[in-house]
């Protein structure tokens, strides 16, 4: 019997393996692992199309989620890509499922709705003060909304963290011991945020890390209470890393100045030939007026000489789908260098420093180049695991086909090819 526990901690380094090696809990995983550094992350390097491919083993042009957020420029707070309906192909839980797999997801993105046995979705409400109830009841499994989520729901504190996670990992433990699912994935972004607001490497960083072994722990504990522990493969994962950040650029505020966007006396947003939808270190240039595609190239052509505003990079959608695998609603697609990180503001001044106003502005962001900055590891210890193997360098599509072999399933039409850390024979699996 093979089972596997997926725990995808937001933003782990490679470079983290070295302090967290230390921690009681993850040393008892980490002893003995087969370990894959400094995998290559996908474009852009953000939360849910990074958990998409890793869980589907395709590239966001062929998954279809390219950006955290879903573009919804007349709304101040857009809504994100919850629901699995969103994915253009099949994902590990359902062809799980097809192969008669107990699965469990709980706050991995994407997941709303979708056909694992024991979900719950990462999902919050528009607005810290709504009972998250209804948003988590039209995303989740209706059993373990009616036994699982009303003994923990008290923990949640809207998106914060570390409640939003310390939620997850006690439905986490309630799920190992009542149900005892094959496959379970689990999400938590504790360390993400906590990047976000004080930077790569701090004391703050140390202390989430040490919530993380205690979280670890637990873990351990239930799966040893469930009675599975000794046929569970371990895989802990990072999905992207992270580059500090000090200046903030608006180029809406200049596609509002050259006509592009139009606002009303207020300043809200009337309707727009072309807008700019941050992603980060990145950001999609989204054009209306098909007949503007030109004149827009021209002035960011104009943007990107002006060495203040921090463009690196422009990719045409051509471009953008050939070199990256990226294929979204936007015509082009900036990038900035070092230190800079775009906003959605069309007001004010096009320079700012950065503030913690949202997650792709603060003191260090992602939604970058993959070959940027630090990234992440793919470690793996277990039954099925080869031991004491190091690998440095892979890809993000190659962590679906190598969680699906575990059970002895090939995935099919996928851009990922399983990585050589698993044991291949009876005599290997007995060892």
């Amino acid at each position: 019997m093979s089972r596997a526990i997926v725990i995808s901690i937001d933003s782990l380094f490679t470079s983290d393996i070295e302090y967290i090696k230390e921690l009681p809990n993850f040393k008892k995983i980490l002893k003995d692992s087969s370990i894959v550094k400094n995998i290559n992350c996908i474009y852009p390097t953000l939360t849910y199309p990074c958990h998409t491919s890793i869980i589907t083993g395709v590239y966001p042009d062929k998954h279809k989620i390219s950006h955290n957020e879903k573009f919804q420029p007349y709304s101040k707070r857009a809504d994100w890509y919850w629901y699995s309906k969103d994915i253009a192909v099949d994902s590990i839980i359902d062809i799980a499922k097809v192969n008669n797999l107990k699965t469990s997801t709980i706050l991995w993105p994407v997941t709303g709705g979708c056909s694992a046995d024991y979900n719950i979705a990462e999902i919050w409400t528009k607005t810290k003060d709504e009972d998250p109830f209804e948003v988590f009841n039209s995303s989740s499994a209706k059993e373990l909304m009616e036994t699982i989520y009303p003994k923990y729901s008290h923990i949640i504190q809207w998106n914060t963290e570390p409640h939003l996670d310390e939620f997850g990992v006690c439905c986490a433990e309630d799920i190992i011991n009542t149900y005892k699912p094959d496959l379970m994935f689990i999400h938590l972004a504790y360390l993400d945020h906590t990047r976000h607001k004080f930077g790569l490497f701090n004391k703050e960083v140390e202390i989430a890390f040490a919530k993380y072994d205690e979280w670890m722990g637990r873990l351990i504990n239930s799966l040893e209470n469930a009675g599975v522990y000794e046929e569970t493969n371990f895989i802990i994962l990072g999905d992207h890393g992270q580059i500090g950040v000090n200046k903030l650029v608006s180029p809406n505020v200049i596609l509002k100045d050259r006509g592009f966007i139009e606002v009303d006396e207020n300043g809200g947003l009337v309707d727009y030939k072309a807008i700019c939808h941050s992603a980060g270190i990145s950001t999609q240039v989204i054009v209306k007026d098909k007949s503007s595609i030109n004149e827009v190239y021209m002035l960011l052509s104009e943007m990107s000489e002006d060495e203040e505003l921090g463009i690196e990079y422009i990719f045409t959608k051509e471009e953008c789908k050939k070199l990256h695998n990226l294929d979204c609603d936007a015509e082009f697609v900036i990038e900035g260098r070092e230190g800079i990180v775009f906003s959605n503001d069309i007001l004010g001044e096009v320079i700012k420093t950065t503030d913690c106003s949202d997650y792709k502005y603060s003191v260090a962001t992602h939604g970058h180049l993959p070959h940027k900055g630090d990234k992440p590891p793919f470690i793996a210890k277990g039954p099925k695991i080869r031991k004491n193997i190091i690998i440095d360098g892979a890809n993000l599509v190659d962590e679906a086909p190598t969680i699906m072999k575990i059970f002895g399933i090939e995935m099919e039409n996928i851009d990922g090819e399983a990585l050589d850390i698993l044991k291949e024979t009876e005599y290997e699996y007995a060892r």
